[in-house]
């Protein structure tokens, strides 16, 4: 999130975050997500997980119990394409404030 913030020059971004090939995310990583440094860079956290069920369990289990304490929108999908429009529509919010 950092070098997203710094890439962005401290503005806040769509995240698009792949998480296809994590077998596991430990509470830490978590709660990273779910909290300040993740708003700092992010203006809504689209995760991408493989269609197995595995996949699916984690990040299902991550954003049920992540996404009431989040201080961004997160969201869970299967499908790359899906996350992408998804964040679009808080990317164009964005530059319509900045109007």
């Amino acid at each position: 999130m950092s070098v997203m913030q710094r890439l962005a020059n401290g503005r806040r971004r769509a995240c698009l975050v792949d998480m296809r090939e994590i077998r596991m995310a430990d509470r830490e990583a978590r709660d990273y997500y779910a909290g300040s440094e993740t708003a700092k860079a992010a203006i809504a956290c689209a995760m991408v997980v493989g269609a197995s069920g595995v996949g699916a369990a984690l990040g299902n289990f991550m954003i049920a119990v992540y996404v009431k304490k989040s201080e961004v929108p997160i969201k869970l999908f299967t499908d790359e394409r899906d996350a992408i429009v998804w964040l679009g529509g808080f990317v164009r919010e964005s530059r319509k404030k900045l109007l």
